[in-house]
């Protein structure tokens, strides 16, 4: 078992092993274990599930040593997951002004954002369209749980495309085509 799985297991986030897990850890792994070995500017919407409250913001902190850390959800109750070193942002990820707002308020030059949160199509789009640019050259924008998409997954996909924006690699993972990984 790699150290991120063994971290989101013990934890107890929907991103691992455990019988409730989706086993993004694995290739999350083998994707981000370079970048563990450096500093890390990392966004990730949707951090206030009910069911995992906090649990991937203390995932990531633990994966990445030296970890520039922001949350991003809706719910107001998320401030509370703030530590040192993790930051969280209130808005909602299909506006594209609160969208901007997180990114005036933290600085853009993301090494990785990952997308956990509404899983509505729409929301998806609006939030790639809008943070994708402040992506860090090289870096990975990851959106999860496709098989939870409130939009037919092939329109979602064609529409992202659509953008044209300069992605070197686009594709989903071998993993029930549960994961949009563009880098």
């Amino acid at each position: 078992m790699n150290r991120l799985t063994e971290i989101a297991n013990r934890i107890g986030t929907d991103k691992g092993t455990m019988d409730y897990g989706h086993h993004y850890t694995g290739f999350y792994h083998e994707l981000l274990d370079e970048l563990s070995k450096g500093h890390v500017k990392m966004l990730e919407i949707g951090v206030a599930d009910p069911r995992f409250p906090g649990a991937s913001l203390k995932l990531w902190k633990e994966y990445f040593p030296d970890i520039e850390l922001i949350g991003y959800d809706i719910n107001p109750e998320a401030k509370s997951f703030e530590t040192e070193g993790v930051s969280v942002f209130i808005g909602d990820q299909n506006n594209p002004e609160d969208l901007e707002e997180c990114v005036k308020t933290y600085g853009g030059d993301f090494d990785i954002i990952v997308d956990d949160g509404s899983h509505y199509g729409e929301h998806i789009v609006t939030s790639f369209k809008t943070l994708y640019p402040y992506l860090k050259e090289g870096g990975i924008y990851i959106i999860e749980d496709l098989h939870a998409a409130q939009l037919d997954e092939h329109k979602m996909i064609a529409e992202i495309k659509a953008l044209n924006y300069p992605c070197k690699q686009f594709y989903q993972t071998h993993h029930n085509k549960l994961l949009i990984i563009v880098k």
